[in-house]
């Protein structure tokens, strides 16, 4: 269809819709039917409804919020006025058919309208959309629990309109029918009820998945639907009254609003301000209220004080003087609510300083304490970020965030960065300045911590490739000299043998030169496991697994290691296997075990060395903590000093079937 035609059709349909909304109110006046008053009130609704549609669909061709806005306020606008020209009639003349036939078809055509919209909006908002394809028959059961609605109206013996008291309708089912249409009824109802629980599923699921322009438009549509559902109970306090229908319609005139804005929006409003101004006038005005009426007919009550002028004036003076801290107290509340913490700015300091202090480690409360930070304030977005990368992040970054320097004297040492989401005016930004003031400090000694730690690892890495290498030498070069020499002294003493002031001389000798190679010995043993280089980490673990084997069997499994071994760091060599041999020897002396197993596994960035056995735990019954004959001592210190030192973790715990677990890994990467 062209465009013009298209945009024609459009208006003439909601003209028409609501050219009959208003000729159905004029017509309620000029017949003084009671709530005739109200129809001005559904005439503004309705009109509301359909422009909407109409401006949705002209600039967003085929649009879904459109098309059912169109559909439904159009059904619900035209069939109003033969609605109210048949009430008219059916006042006049209870027993006329035709009339009360008119009454019952419009009435279910009104009421498909409108419940189209009730059940179908929260599917399509705010995108026209359904979620996935398959929402598709959520939408289906809508329109269907929307028709099934209007055919209980209109097969219907009861005049569905309050106004009227009986009427004769020509569809109506016979009596005996009557449960059927009763059942009819409930499906339709339990149809509505399914669909709007599933849009509100839809609702919360675009929310979750949408960035934070998705989230501002859905917030509006649910503010609008909240405020409804809240003032609905309204509607019990006047239901027997003219003014239910009154009070109906101006809480449904905020729906088609929040719609508008909410599809038309292309930018982040500052939705939280008006919320809270909202809230803190609403709250007042109702607590001024109370206060009114209870002084008013409380106090007249308890003076039995029917009409005097004098109440009214007390009331008023009580409510002045009260009405100023009353405003503060409900600010102070709704900020709390809508703004978080952002009205407590010296708390939030306090609190995230008092748990940086608190910390056992440089950076070790960051996390907790910038999460805290990002609640109090509802912030979408932190993180911290020092100079080698990221150190704490908390939320999903949206790319509107701003940072700010993290600077400890005079150096700059990260980034603050925060979610825009939460800074509304200047003294916010100051706030966010003070909490990068209380991290940078944090952040600086967890950046010197970091670098102690591997100014510490790469200690160790070259203390024990050192190590290795001296080793190497002296086993490879100073002993098979030394070896030599000996050789070389018995030779002399062979060539000597007749000679008698050679031999002492020689045997001398040959003394000091073996003393020298079992220094040479020694040392190099005392330097690192000699079965580390003629093993390999796999057969210096299985000869120690065999050595320790006894009261205990020991039982090896090194499938993991594949290439690997041979080829690692000096360092997580000498780590591992101390921290096995510290661990087995536990498992024979202390555990009373009679099996352990030895695990050893290598991933892309480290080695997995695990030792469990089936013994009695980390303690043997009866002795004390820290004794000589209890598993808790040096030993574990030791292994965990290991571990520390090529910048690895370990774990030390007990089997829930019985027994003792210990679990390193090493890093093999960093080192």
């Amino acid at each position: 269809m062209r465009t013009g035609v298209r945009v024609g059709v459009i208006w003439t349909a909601a003209a028409v819709a609501a050219g009959a909304a208003w000729s159905a109110a004029f017509v309620a006046r000029a017949s003084a039917t009671a709530e005739s008053g109200a129809r001005f009130f559904d005439a503004v609704v309705l009109t509301l409804v359909v422009t909407v549609g109409g401006l949705v669909l002209s600039s967003h061709s085929g649009h879904g919020v459109g098309r059912v806005l169109l559909a439904g306020g159009t059904l619900w606008g035209v069939a109003s006025l033969p609605l109210e020209v048949a009430v008219a009639q059916v006042q006049e003349e209870p027993g006329s058919t035709p009339a009360g036939t008119l009454l019952a078809v419009s009435f279910a055509v009104r009421g498909f309208g409108w419940t189209l919209l009730v059940a179908a909006l929260p599917l399509l908002f705010p995108d026209g959309r359904l979620p996935s394809p398959r929402w598709r028959a959520g939408l289906h059961l809508a329109i269907a629990g929307a028709a099934l609605h209007g055919m209980s109206v209109a097969l219907g013996s009861v005049p569905p309109d309050l106004r009227v008291a009986r009427y004769s309708n020509a569809l109506a089912v016979p009596a005996g029918l009557q449960l059927l249409l009763d059942l009819l009824r409930i499906a339709a109802l339990l149809l509505i009820l399914g669909c709007a629980a599933g849009g509100v599923v839809s609702i919360v699921r675009r929310w979750r998945r949408g960035d934070a322009l998705t989230r501002q438009r859905i917030g509006l549509f649910a503010i609008a639907g909240a405020v409804q559902l809240a003032l609905v109970p309204l509607l019990f306090l006047f239901i027997l009254t003219p003014g239910s229908a009154v009070v109906y319609t101006a809480i449904a005139a905020v729906l088609p609003v929040a719609i508008a804005v909410g599809v038309a929006q292309r930018r982040l409003y500052d939705l939280p301000r008006l919320l809270n101004r909202t809230l803190v006038y609403l709250a007042l005005s109702g607590l001024v209220i109370a206060m009114y009426v209870l002084v008013v007919a409380g106090v007249g009550a308890a003076l039995n004080a029917t009409g005097g002028g004098w109440l009214p004036l007390l009331a008023t003076g009580l409510v002045a003087a009260a009405i100023l801290p009353l405003r503060e107290a409900v600010q102070r509340g709704v900020n709390r609510l809508t703004y978080g913490a952002w009205e407590e700015p010296y708390a939030v300091v306090t609190d995230l300083g008092r748990q940086l202090a608190d910390a056992g480690a440089p950076g070790g409360a960051l996390p907790s304490a910038i999460t805290g930070v990002a609640e109090a304030l509802r912030l979408p977005y932190v993180a911290v970020r020092g100079v080698d990368g990221l150190l704490v992040e908390h939320g999903k970054a949206t790319g509107a965030e701003t940072d700010v320097p993290l600077v400890h004297e005079g150096n700059e040492v990260g980034r603050l960065v925060v979610g825009l989401g939460g800074l509304r005016r200047a003294r916010d930004s100051r706030l966010i300045h003070d909490l990068a003031r209380q991290v940078a400090p944090t952040v600086h000694a967890a950046a010197l911590t970091t670098e102690l730690r591997r100014s510490r690892d790469r200690l160790v890495l070259a203390r024990e490739e050192e190590r290795r290498r001296l080793r190497r030498d002296l086993h490879d070069g100073l002993g098979p000299v030394l070896a030599a020499a000996s050789l070389k002294v018995d030779t002399a003493r062979n060539v000597l043998r007749d000679d008698p002031r050679a031999e002492p001389l020689l045997l001398e000798a040959r003394a000091v030169v073996q003393g020298a190679v079992s220094d040479v010995r020694r040392v190099v043993e005392g330097l690192r496991p000699p079965a580390l280089d003629d093993l390999g980490l796999t057969g210096a673990v299985a000869r120690l697994a065999s050595d320790l084997s006894g009261p205990a069997d020991v039982r090896l499994e090194a499938g993991g290691l594949g290439g690997v071994d041979g080829r690692l760091p000096a360092a997580v060599e000498v780590a591992a296997y101390r921290i096995v041999q510290e661990a087995l020897t536990n498992v024979v002396r202390h555990s009373r075990a009679s099996t352990a197993v030895v695990r050893l596994h290598a991933e892309a960035d480290a080695l997995h060395v695990e030792v469990v056995d089936d013994g009695c735990g980390l303690r043997i019954p009866g002795s004390p903590a820290g004794s000589p004959n209890g598993r808790r001592g040096t030993g574990m210190d030791s292994m965990r000093e290991r571990a520390e030192e090529v910048g690895g973790t370990i774990r030390i715990s007990g089997c829930r079937e019985g027994g003792t677990v210990v679990a390193a890994a090493l890093p093999i990467a960093a080192t």
